[in-house]
């Protein structure tokens, strides 16, 4: 079985160009694959195109796996296809938020200095966003988005991931907590249940922190003063 799908997209979220994308599926056909996506190639190239030429695997095995091929579709389209019309949203922009109203400039400023990092993983388990804070504890790749959340995971760790997304999405949970606590650091997580105003479930929000000064302070404060130090951003990072 060969799946060969080509169009030209209205965006390109990482580079703002207009690609050519090529969805494609290697299995036991992959020669006849490949010559189809080289004659393409020359032909393109032949006729004058100029636009980039990306391709993308849907690694499409049999047809006892086509309930999961939509899935799979989406989440590679969500890597490539930007704003409606492929017209780009302005940075100062004025944008209507629920509490407020912020240009996307502010948005992403506000993400990127928050003391906690962010991720959020849609509905159809896609991974849709991450705040890509300087002082990130497991650093992110701008490849993982659009990605199934279970591919980002080690195997041993897939099982959990299904279940926190299976027991969010029937409403039995609505949270789950984590903490690593090794000498001299400690690293807070809590995955939450993201649902509409309906009750309906729209993905999971993952939030983790460094707490290690937070749990080390006594006392209390009320009068300003001034660290010697930065508490949040130093860097220290999991891996």
């Amino acid at each position: 079985m060969v799946a060969l799908f080509c169009c030209l997209l209205p965006a390109f979220s990482i580079t703002g160009e207009h690609p050519v994308l090529i969805i494609s599926s290697y299995n036991p056909d992959a020669g006849r694959t490949s010559s189809n996506i080289s004659d393409f190639m020359e032909e393109f190239q032949r006729l004058g195109g100029t636009n980039t030429v990306a391709l993308e695997n849907m690694n499409c095995k049999s047809f006892s796996e086509a309930p999961f091929w939509e899935k799979r579709m989406a989440g590679l389209l969500s890597k490539y296809v930007g704003p409606v019309g492929g017209a780009a949203v302005s940075k100062d922009a004025v944008l209507d938020v629920a509490t407020g109203k912020l240009t996307l400039e502010q948005i992403n400023l506000l993400f990127r200095h928050l003391p906690v990092d962010l991720s959020y993983v849609d509905e159809n388990e896609l991974v849709k966003f991450y705040s890509d804070t300087p002082h990130r504890i497991f650093p992110r790749s701008a490849n993982v988005i659009g990605r199934e959340v279970k591919n980002c995971h080690p195997a041993k760790s897939v099982h959990v991931v299904e279940e926190i997304v299976e027991k969010f999405r029937s409403g039995e949970q609505s949270q789950a907590e984590f903490w690593i606590n090794k000498p001299g650091l400690f690293i807070y997580v809590i995955y939450t249940a993201v649902r509409d105003e309906n009750g309906k479930f729209r993905g999971v929000l993952e939030m983790m922190q460094d707490c290690t000064h937070i749990r080390e302070l006594e006392g209390s404060r009320t009068l300003l003063t001034w660290d010697k130090t930065d508490f949040v951003g130093d860097n220290r990072r999991i891996y």
